[in-house]
């Protein structure tokens, strides 16, 4: 009955808007005709991430200050909610594997892993929590680091909007390769700031931070890991 009764709603429709091809598939089996269907992908508002004035970055210094970063040390960030399918876990094996002490790791959100997280993370002192930070704060915390990590492996994670928020804000951005096919349809002009490999490829990714971190070269670290991804190291 509720198929019937979507198919009547959307036949008296002009335009439908998909945002995917899972989306697509789901007019189309309502009745939607092809023609009528028009790509509408997600999107953030670019303009809310810049910077024209300074304020941001001012206001991301304080913050990292406050917390005893440096201009030696290199922050990953991760910031979402702290659940399976985001795969935040990795954020720590990489601070397992990396003993740098010019490391940081900044964990902004809540969820359901937050008190394992923190307890396996309670002996190392390079990693940092935040609790979650609503839209209005976030154009700072970006700005607090150097990578944005988004290891997401799902099952149900698929836009990750998160790291075009990142990519307004300027950072480098390292996907899980499950995301990397939507990172390329929707980034445009932005590819360049996105490091395509595999959260399980852990020990290559913690080779090209150790470059990093021994030239302190962000450029040469945003190359080697695109290279990487032009060897089909990615899944």
């Amino acid at each position: 009955i509720r198929r019937l009764l979507l198919r009547w709603i959307y036949s008296k429709i002009d335009v439908a808007l998909f945002v995917g091809s899972n989306n697509k598939q789901y007019f189309l089996q309502h009745g939607v005709a092809a023609d009528r269907l028009v790509f509408c992908p997600h999107a953030i508002d670019n303009k809310r991430f810049t910077d024209s004035n300074g304020f941001y970055q001012q206001k991301a210094a304080e913050k990292k200050t406050a917390l005893g970063f440096d201009e030696n040390n290199l922050v990953l960030l991760f910031a979402g909610k702290l659940e399976q399918k985001k795969n935040p876990f990795f954020l720590l094996a990489l601070a397992k594997e990396i003993t740098d002490d010019r490391l940081r790791i900044l964990i902004v959100g809540n969820g359901a892993l937050e008190k394992e997280m923190k307890e396996k993370a309670a002996g190392d002192k390079r990693v940092h929590f935040i609790d979650f930070s609503n839209q209005s704060q976030m154009p700072v915390i970006y700005r607090m680091a150097d990578v944005f990590v988004l290891p997401s492996q799902g099952p149900g994670e698929t836009w990750g909007l998160a790291a075009n928020e990142a990519m307004a804000s300027g950072l480098a951005v390292m996907l899980e390769a499950l995301l990397t096919w939507y990172a390329k349809m929707r980034t445009g002009s932005c590819l360049s700031q996105v490091i395509w490999v595999s959260a399980k490829r852990l020990l290559i990714v913690c080779l090209m931070i150790k470059v990093y971190l021994k030239k302190r070269n962000s450029l040469l670290l945003k190359r080697s890991l695109t290279f990487l991804t032009s060897i089909q190291l990615s899944r």
